[in-house]
């Protein structure tokens, strides 16, 4: 796929920057064609900026731009040999690309049912839209997931071995956000919904309750 270095233009939140790395990272920013004139990557002028104090200071060819490590994750200008830098690419979703009629987009595109159902149930549905419950990959996700007010299935299980929960996909958990004393298999308790608290966090549950779910599809 085709990836720039970020930024394209624009200012990304602090907060957002810290979810991908506390270190220091280049970004597609640099002064190399003419000096004290910066670029981004695609070419465009530098229209906002963020430097540090006393940034940019080309303390001897520094050509190339980084964020700090900071806690305002601000710019500074350093030499683009050094080596011991993260990175952060970016690419644009295709513009072409839109959800369907009546699905929400985040990223992805959600559809709340309209109905309730086992997960089982769930699922198939979802797989008929074209789709499959939800998976939820970043605190980015689900914090737009607490826009929701009803409880209800995602695409998390622990069925085929206790204990061991996998996303619909067949991805690992990495990312949680269990409720007090969750999980507790409550009498084969292999599938989860989200809770009705603000955190929208999560609750493992016997599969054949009833609930609606979020079905899920890349645009």
């Amino acid at each position: 796929f085709l990836a720039f270095l970020l930024f394209h233009g624009f200012l990304l939140p602090e907060t957002f920057l810290s979810t991908i790395t506390k270190k220091n990272a280049w970004i597609g920013l640099n002064d190399k064609e003419q000096e004290g004139t910066w670029k981004w990557v695609d070419g465009t002028p530098l229209t906002l900026a963020y430097w540090a104090t006393t940034q940019p200071d080309n303390g001897g060819k520094q050509d190339c731009a980084y964020v700090t490590n900071n806690g305002r994750r601000s710019w500074g200008d350093s030499w683009c040999l050094t080596a011991n830098r993260q990175w952060i690419c970016e690419k644009t979703p295709n513009p072409n690309k839109k959800c369907p009629v009546g699905w929400n987009f985040n990223h992805s595109c959600y559809l709340l049912s309209g109905r309730s159902g086992s997960w089982d149930e769930a699922r198939m549905d979802c797989i008929n839209s074209g789709a499959d419950l939800l998976v939820i990959n970043s605190p980015e996700e689900q914090n737009f997931l607490s826009t929701i007010t009803r409880e209800v299935w995602i695409g998390l299980n622990d069925e085929e071995q206790e204990g061991m929960w996998k996303w619909v996909d067949g991805t690992p958990l990495t990312l949680t956000n269990w409720g007090g004393a969750q999980p507790d298999n409550g009498g084969e308790e292999d599938c989860v919904h989200l809770g009705g608290d603000k955190q929208k966090s999560w609750n493992d549950l016997w599969c054949l309750s009833s609930y609606q779910w979020i079905c899920e599809k890349v645009p």
